[in-house]
């Protein structure tokens, strides 16, 4: 991205778009579709003329947003440069995200970041930025991403990509407003490759690039001469010092105490399934790392295990190749160490991983070679060296090797193979070169060939012309595992060559015994789906699941999934150690039907039968097995007996919920009953507590006087005596109630008050109390038809201005209930509108519009009156907008301007602006002032006698200072100019390393300033000093020839005396005068005795 800023669009009516002093400008109108001339072509007028939108052929960036499909009618926006054509004029749009279909015109007011700062290290993630366009609906919510420094950060679409060391402003600038949000990015060095060296208590690894804090006691730049005293106990912090723009770099903790003890009583066994295993451990809690020789070394008593991120037990396979050791820590509970051992593991008993692809180019080809994944390797490849592969032999060995290495973009040796159902991959190769060809490589690996990352502890340094250097065993992240496709190069990491030099066009550089090996993943579990009983059949405790990608879960037999429901469910052998989690197995399972419902059956204990059971039924009796229902072979009963009863699964329909019920032995069952039905009063006469009751057909209820039932309705209603022991209930009686008569009480409103405009309507709404009332009839009436009227169903509409009673009569009774309504006139509703700019610039010209709104009669006349402050804005003058709306007079005051406004003829004019008013600021403003034109009085008349009073709106105004940036501009280019041109190094017209850096801060903040619309011009002219300050010191510091020093060699001898001889006698006039003019010493326009004198006396001063 560039680091400039958009081109801001000049806001111009239709009509003006395409006028003289407009055209070759990036210009912004909006106004609906008139006319659509053709596919490529819009025509849009705002009322003051047409304009033609071109957007064919001219889209620079489509932006990913499509082009809007309009037809006449529909409002858009759209930004473009005004020009003529063969047929006229035009704008001519130069990106889709300025061509907006809107119905209305919302500008952006400001711009937000979600993070101000932020500081990194290279090789971290991108760090990603997001923009808040205020208003949240702002027509062109478009942002235009920068970056101050590229060389530091690049941006792109608010995705920021860290690139090198140093400080730079990350700027989100609105394509409509130009406002800009900014974020300050740091990028800072990495921690240190230092270590504590405990037995002779000094850092090793630290130079007087670095700094030290020893226990908080401040930071210390690192001196040689002078290392830190690290007796006793110390925590000592180290980080890359701060360098002119380059912040101080990330800490790296280092502990000083008593050394742990060694621990012992370890034996080591071949791994189960990788590497090797531990078979016997001492006591304690112990942790390990995995590294080549010397990665980590012994540590101090107390210190923070931060580095042994794996506990270690009995049994368990630790992933190790040969050349790796195994560093074993004892901790207590705050994870402190208190015993260390380095253990190399014999190749006994480390398990060796399977070649999946070995190239060893003996065949004088770059085809794999060998391997279980031979078949899908690709041959090895370069990008970027030109030369032609040959395959030269050393020791016997042939390898691959190519030339051109000196070319520019990326460089590298290309591998690719199939890694599918293996996991800890790992890359063994052996590299050298010409004493021309390339030093440095880095192994890298990528999932797709296109994005890259560093496989950890890679780097490969060649050291020696023709002698090969081996990389053993670099392990992948683990995201490389199970990979189908999987990639790995060989990249260039500098044009440094073998012997000191660049790399040249004609040097080499070899590869060969390219191997890969890894680990079989464990296979899919032997484990189904039980779709019925919704259960994982075969899984056990040492696996575990994972539900729809929620995450991977231990299976417990004791708590299993709930898998009811529609689930994709994956299930593989757990880890256990370095034992990677085995491939999964995927499962389906179904949301079954819904279990049916307890069925709606009964007991006849008399009759030792299940009442309402059928053939989709099932019982089971006193929880024996269930038996499917069948009614020629229908159970036997008799007796004391539990049963239940459930409808039978169907297919993915499970059994249903189960009714209980219960059978005695059977005694005389008691005659029915002697009850009756009081019909008026809804309740049975005779019954007591010795009886039960059935309504409808319902359960059986045991009778009581306290709780009796509500008969009220249509019932029919059986009643009996109680079973009791082993007599079983007996015979019933039925009875029948009917339903009575219930009167209104009263009858309630909503709302009762009511307020209309003519010609408006609302619906009231009558509640009958109570809510069983037999007859919920209402009668509607109106007292005063001139001003409401009330319909059927309680509508009201307004008639005319006044008030009226709504009454609402019940039908049965005559209960009544009212509403007030009140209608007002249809002025009464009006609201005044003030719109327009909300900044201005002092002595500067804007407009607002006055208008009404919410109008639904003719307006025929208007008095309205707007104050403002005189000291802070200027009126200047007031236009129609519609010609049957015109301004009969006006009267201006200080501070106040009057209008008498009215409508001419049969006018239409309702809702809309009416009028533009001119105003101007004050020039003699010179800080940032608020203030506000108030429409302080308004009377408004249909001219039917009488006028109405709208309530007046006030439009708030921010005025900027004028403020003269010319200067400062004039300055940041001036030291742009010198930046650009400046080349830092060591030689005569160079400038130091750092230099530039400060002077790019003094430039960045210089344009902040200037950025600033509410700067001050103290502020302004403050960063011009500032800025010629730091441009003076910038160029005063470029590196100068000392007179005499002839050969710029840094030393005044007799070689600038032999310089000074040979061009002795030679004077300005001579044709090579600009050769000879380097030993005229005293630039008196000839070389002679007084220049060789001068050389002589600095040669003796010397001495």
């Amino acid at each position: 991205m560039s680091s400039g800023s958009p081109i801001q669009p000049k806001s111009v009516s239709t009509k003006n778009s395409t006028i003289d002093e407009n055209l070759g400008l990036l210009v912004k109108v909006f106004g609906p579709v008139t006319a659509i001339p053709d596919d490529s072509s819009y025509v849009i007028n705002d009322g003051s003329g047409d304009v033609l939108v071109f957007i064919d052929g001219y889209i620079a960036s489509q932006s990913g947003v499509p082009i809007p499909k309009l037809k006449v009618g529909d409002k858009l926006s759209a930004i473009g440069l005004s020009g003529a054509f063969s047929e006229g004029t035009r704008i001519r749009v130069r990106d889709t995200r300025e061509l907006i279909k809107t119905d209305a015109l919302i500008p952006v007011t400001g711009v937000q970041l979600n993070k101000n700062s932020a500081t990194v290290s290279i090789g971290n993630p991108d760090i990603t930025l997001a923009a808040t366009v205020l208003p949240a609906n702002a027509t062109i919510a478009s942002v235009i991403w920068s970056s101050n420094n590229e060389a530091i950060a690049k941006v792109t679409n608010g995705v920021v990509s860290i690139v090198g060391l140093g400080t730079t402003t990350i700027n989100a600038e609105t394509l409509d407003g130009g406002f800009r949000a900014s974020a300050i990015i740091n990028v800072i060095p990495l921690q240190p490759n230092v270590r504590a060296d405990i037995g002779a208590k000094i850092i090793v690894g630290i130079d007087t690039t670095m700094e030290y804090n020893i226990d908080e006691l401040g930071w210390t730049p690192y001196v040689a001469a002078t290392p830190p005293n690290l007796s006793g106990e110390h925590n000592v912090k180290v980080r890359v010092k701060a360098t002119g723009s380059v912040l101080a770099g990330q800490i790296k903790n280092l502990y000083f105490s008593t050394a742990a003890p060694a621990l012992t009583g370890f034996t080591w066994a071949l791994g189960s399934a990788l590497g090797t295993k531990a078979t016997a451990v001492p006591a304690g809690t112990l942790k390990y790392a995995v590294g080549p020789v010397n990665s980590l070394y012994q540590p101090a008593v107390g210190e923070l295990a931060t580095d042994y991120n794996k506990v270690l037990v009995a049994n368990a396979d630790i992933f190790v190749s040969p050349s790796q050791h195994i560093y074993i820590v004892s901790v207590d509970g705050n994870n402190k160490i208190i015993g260390w051992t380095d253990v190399a593991v014999t190749n006994s008993n480390i398990i060796t991983p399977p070649t999946l692809v070995k190239w060893d180019f003996e065949d004088s080809t770059t085809n794999a070679s060998s391997g279980l994944k031979k078949a899908a390797a690709k041959p090895i490849s370069v990008v970027g060296p030109t030369g032609a592969f040959s395959y030269p032999t050393t020791s016997g060995s042939k390898a691959v090797s190519t030339s051109g290495w000196d070319g520019s973009g990326d460089r590298y040796w290309l591998a690719s193979f199939d890694a599918s159902g293996y996991s800890y991959i790992q890359v063994t190769s052996k590299q050298t070169s010409s004493g021309t060809g390339p030093k440095e490589f880095k192994l890298q690996y990528s999932l797709d060939g296109t994005s890259w990352s560093n496989v950890p502890n890679a780097a490969i340094t060649i050291t020696t012309a023709s002698t090969f250097v081996s990389l053993d065993n670099a392990t992948l992240p683990a995201s490389a595992n199970n990979q189908s496709t999987l990639y790995v190069r060989w990249l260039l990491a500098s044009s440094n060559a073998v012997n000191g030099t660049l790399i040249a066009t004609t040097g080499t550089s070899r590869l060969d015994d390219v191997v890969v090996t890894g680990i079989l993943l464990r296979s899919a579990p032997n484990v189904s789906a039980d779709d019925l009983n919704k259960a994982v059949t075969g899984i056990d405790s040492t696996m575990e699941y994972n539900i729809n990608n929620a995450g991977w879960i231990t299976y417990n037999s004791a708590t299993p999934p709930d898998l009811n429901g529609n689930y994709s469910v994956q299930v593989r052998v757990s880890a256990m150690g370095d034992v990677l989690a085995g491939l999964s197995k995927t499962l389906t399972f179904t949301a079954n039907a819904q279990s049916p419902a307890a069925p709606n059956v009964t007991a006849d204990d008399v009759n030792n039968v299940i009442l309402g059971i059928d053939a989709t039924m099932e019982y089971s009796i006193d929880s024996g097995i269930w038996v499917t229902y069948n009614a020629s072979s229908a159970p036997d009963l008799s007796g004391n007996h539990t049963v239940q009863v459930r409808v039978k699964a169907n297919g993915a329909v499970p059994a249903g919920q189960s009714t209980t019920l219960t059978f005695t032995a059977n005694g005389q069952s008691p005659a029915a009953p002697n009850v009756t039905a009081d019909d008026v009063n809804n309740i049975i006469v005779g019954i007591n507590s010795t009886m039960e009751y059935s309504i409808d057909g319902g359960a059986w209820t045991a009778y009581n006087a306290s709780a009796a039932p509500d008969l009220s309705g249509s019932h029919s209603v059986q009643v009996r005596v109680k079973a009791n022991g082993a007599i079983p209930a007996g015979q019933s009686t039925l009875l029948i109630f009917t339903p009575n008569e219930i009167a209104v009480t009263g009858v309630t409103l909503t709302p009762t008050t009511i307020a209309l405009i003519v010609g408006g309507t609302q619906t009231i709404l009558a509640t009958v109390a109570p809510v069983n009332a037999t007859n919920q009839a209402i009668i509607w009436t109106s007292n005063n038809l001139n001003v409401a009227t009330v319909d059927n169903n309680g509508k009201v509409t307004a008639v005319g201005a006044g008030t009226a009673t709504i009454t609402a009569a019940a039908a049965d009774g005559g209960k009544k209930a009212t509403s007030d309504i009140t209608v007002s006139g249809s002025l009464d509703s009006v609201r005044a509108t003030l719109t327009g700019s909300s900044h201005v610039i002092a002595g500067g010209s804007f407009d607002l519009a006055y208008g009404l709104s919410n109008v639904t009669s003719n307006v025929y006349a208007q008095d309205i009156t707007f104050t403002y402050d005189q000291n802070q804005v200027e009126f200047i003058a007031a236009d129609s907008v519609n010609n049957q709306f015109q301004i009969v007079d006006q009267q201006l005051k200080p501070g106040q301007i009057r209008f008498i406004a009215a409508s001419y003829g049969a006018t239409d004019i309702r809702n809309g602006d009416l009028l533009v008013l001119h105003w101007k600021t004050k020039s003699s403003i010179t800080e940032l002032t608020n203030t506000a034109i108030n429409l302080s009085n308004l009377r408004i008349t249909e001219g039917d006698g009488g006028a109405t009073n709208v309530i007046g709106v006030s439009h708030s105004l921010q005025i900027f200072a004028s403020v003269d940036k010319a200067a400062l501009s004039a300055a940041i280019k001036d030291a742009q100019a010198k930046y650009a041109s400046a080349v830092e190094g060591t030689v005569i017209g160079q400038y130091p390393a750092g230099t530039k850096a400060v002077l790019l801060l003094a430039i960045t903040s210089a344009q902040a300033v200037y950025d600033n619309q509410a700067v001050a011009q103290s502020e302004v002219d403050q960063a011009v000093a500032a800025l010629n300050n730091a441009v003076l010191t910038f160029t005063s510091s470029v590196i100068k020839r000392e007179p005499g020093d002839l050969n710029s060699d840094g030393v005044i001898d007799i070689v600038d005396l032999a310089i000074a001889g040979k061009y002795y006698g030679k004077m300005s006039t001579d044709p090579n005068w600009d050769t000879y003019k380097i030993a005229d010493v005293n630039n008196d326009g000839k070389v002679d005795i007084v220049d060789l004198a001068f050389i002589s006396r600095k040669i003796l001063s010397s001495k």
